[in-house]
């Protein structure tokens, strides 16, 4: 299902990241989803200072069309503001643009179901409700047979047991970002129960390597004394803790894979406030975290680097570099980034450490 995982740093800055890890209804695993989207576009952000995150696990195109609906949504009740929709906007809140994209998922999936309703019966979920459908020539007919009234009842409600709506409610989504008015932000969206829950704990994990994801930001935030936790940590810390946790569901759940996606959304910034990093930039941030539990470099020097790629925007090749200068051991590093076992390395590096035969 792809692993969602997000923490917000302070009342102004936070990050959402996925992998790319996917499986599709085949059974195949690919490594090229894309499970972040930025719901609200730039102008409308721009006057509202207000940045909104959405990241999904399960079936990818699900997601794919509530974000279209949702945008287009959001387009929608702008564009139609009328005069005072500067000083009484439609939305203004991530709760308010939350709401909008819990109410495309309903439409979504209820569109789905209808659709299959359609496919097998030629009418849909309002049909199944009223008991009866009418033809294309006006004619009304009663829903009269108990298989296909008790089965077309079970698709409406989604108690159908068929492989494409089972994947659609095992879909999970979260909505995370920043608004002037509560500052840093985030509500579950779940399908299943067609709910929307406010995460007061500022951090989630959902999807495949959930678990492993959860259990580094555990311990990270169990370490910090309530004060701490209220105030926030340092972007570069919060940072850094997100990717190792991401790497740890990665190297434990075999669902998980393929890059790290991250988005950084920064409420203090007039030109950055939706900062959204991939390919080279993420690989190399991924690759100072694996440094750091490989035990090659210390954990101040990897907030450092981290800073210096993803807040201060400097040079993917410049960090890279910078990393393996300041690794312990530089070849041993490479080795343990292109994939060899961490205790058979010394064994590769120093071949005296090769027990004789007897």
């Amino acid at each position: 299902m792809g692993l969602v995982a997000a923490l917000r740093f302070n009342g102004k800055m936070g990050a959402i990241l996925a992998d790319e890890g996917f499986w599709n209804m085949r059974f195949r695993r690919n490594a090229h989803q894309e499970s972040l989207y930025r719901l609200v576009d730039p102008d409308i952000a721009g006057a509202l200072g207000i940045e909104v995150a959405y990241g999904g696990s399960g079936y990818a195109s699900l997601h794919h069309e509530i974000v279209q609906h949702a945008r287009a949504r959001i387009r929608e009740l702008w564009d139609g503001r009328g005069e005072n929709g500067i000083a009484n906007p439609p939305f203004k809140t991530v709760e308010d643009i939350s709401r909008i994209a819990l109410e495309s998922m309903h439409a979504v999936i209820r569109k789905r179901i209808d659709l299959r309703l359609k496919l097998f019966y030629g009418f849909d979920s309002t049909d199944v409700t009223q008991g009866s459908y009418s033809t294309p020539d006006g004619k009304s007919i009663e829903i009269k047979q108990d298989a296909v009234r008790d089965r077309a009842v079970k698709i409406a409600t989604g108690d159908e047991e068929g492989r494409l709506s089972k994947a659609w409610f095992k879909c999970r989504a979260t909505t995370f970002g920043y608004d002037a008015e509560r500052g840093i932000t985030g509500y579950f969206l779940d399908p299943s129960k067609f709910v929307m829950c406010y995460n007061h704990e500022g951090w989630d994990a959902f999807g495949s390597g959930k678990y492993a994801s959860g259990i580094v930001l555990a311990q990270f935030l169990n370490r910090k004394p309530l004060e701490v936790r209220r105030e926030g940590c340092l972007p570069a810390e919060g940072l850094v803790t997100l990717i190792d946790a991401a790497i740890n569901a990665m190297e434990t759940f075999q669902e998980t894979g393929g890059n790290i996606n991250i988005v950084i959304v920064d409420g203090a910034s007039k030109d950055q406030r939706y900062r959204e990093t991939f390919d080279d930039t993420s690989r190399v941030a991924v690759e100072i975290v694996k440094a750091l539990r490989g035990g090659y470099i210390d954990r101040k020097k990897a907030e450092w680097l981290v800073e210096r790629l993803l807040l201060k925007n400097e040079k993917d090749s410049r960090i890279e570099a910078e990393l393996f200068k300041k690794a312990t051991d530089a070849q041993a590093l490479e080795l343990a980034l292109r994939g060899y076992k961490l205790d058979e390395i010394p064994r590769i590096v120093t071949p005296a450490a090769i027990p004789a035969k007897q």
